[in-house]
């Protein structure tokens, strides 16, 4: 049931056609009727992850090059407010705008605790030219950025995030690979 309710909440990245789509949403209605009820509220609620993380975007393996856009106002139940990067992605982000994001909330409400409000990163991740990383929360470390391996900031501002644990704006675990910090604005962060 649960990969039937992930599936409906895919079809914002991934264009299922509406009949099919239709399909889906009277199966689940039929068969879980809970799970109908929170997807019909995820459905209107911007992009809130109900079961996984990466509220905005969630990356499993390759490489991501984002330019120019923004990851805001979303939320996961897990990892990654705003982009949940696994272990084997590489997400490479420039002049990008991370903020507004939540990580373990529902509905404005802590569910537990969780890590990387903005960005949650197991993989790699290089943050640059100018990314603003600002207004995130989490429940527990990283309110804009937590990185567990590889992750190079250059040339960014990450402000007015915050954690309910340690690092505001950006926490690294003691098991990071690399960490490469340059040109960075930290400021208005609190944990």
């Amino acid at each position: 049931m649960m990969q039937m309710f992930e599936m409906l909440m895919k079809n914002k990245m991934q264009q299922i056609p509406q009949q099919m789509m239709s399909q889906l949403e009277q199966q689940l209605k039929r068969m879980d009727p809970q799970a109908f009820e929170r997807y019909q509220e995820a459905k209107q609620n911007s992009n809130s992850v109900i079961s996984n993380s990466g509220g905005g975007i969630c990356l499993y393996y390759g490489t991501i090059n984002m330019k120019a856009g923004s990851c805001s106002g979303n939320s996961s139940r897990k990892e990654g407010g705003g982009v949940q990067v696994t272990h084997g992605t590489v997400f490479n982000a420039s002049t990008v705008s991370i903020e507004n994001n939540k990580a373990r909330y529902v509905d404005n409400v802590a569910v537990n605790v969780s890590d990387g409000g903005g960005i949650w990163n197991k993989g790699t991740a290089v943050i640059s030219d100018s990314c603003t990383i600002g207004q995130n929360r989490a429940t527990g470390d990283g309110g804009g950025i937590y990185s567990e391996n590889r992750l190079e900031l250059i040339d960014i501002s990450v402000t007015s995030n915050s954690a309910a644990k340690r690092g505001g704006g950006i926490f690294i675990d003691e098991r990071a690979e690399y960490t490469k910090i340059a040109g960075v604005d930290a400021e208005s962060n609190t944990a």
